[in-house]
């Protein structure tokens, strides 16, 4: 089940990053729409990739990471919506719902999860002792 939370995640993520484009992509008129499409969906990646992701290197603690995660992710679904794509704001919505849901009960970067966690090379054959 874990795979599956994060497939659904990842995917609603990249729908996410595609509407936000899309809005202001088509929202804007010229050169700002192009300015507006790429300059949003920039700025969500760098506060996702320094805040939510798994290796974030700053993560916020558990609660505001769901949080904050369902919101962006839902945001990209409404900016679907704005964008007249009702289609796949439904889909990033639903994926983001029942993504989040799963990946809330059986979570993939909790620490202290990961038994080979801290072991390289050919240390991982070994077993523990």
């Amino acid at each position: 089940m874990k795979w599956l939370g994060g497939t659904l995640v990842f995917l609603a993520e990249l729908a996410m990053y595609a509407g936000l484009f899309w809005w202001g992509y088509t929202s804007f008129s010229g050169y700002w729409g192009w300015l507006v499409g790429l300059s949003i969906p920039f700025f969500v990646s760098v506060l996702w990739s320094v805040t939510l992701s798994p290796k974030a290197p700053r993560p916020l603690p558990t609660p505001a990471k769901v949080t904050t995660r369902l919101v962006l992710l839902l945001a990209g679904a409404a900016a679907w919506w704005l964008s007249d794509v009702h289609l796949a704001a439904i889909a990033t919505a639903a994926s983001a719902l029942v993504g989040t849901a799963i990946a809330a009960r059986w979570p993939i970067d909790e620490p202290g999860r990961n038994p080979q966690q801290g072991i390289s090379g050919n240390d991982a054959a070994l077993p523990p002792t």
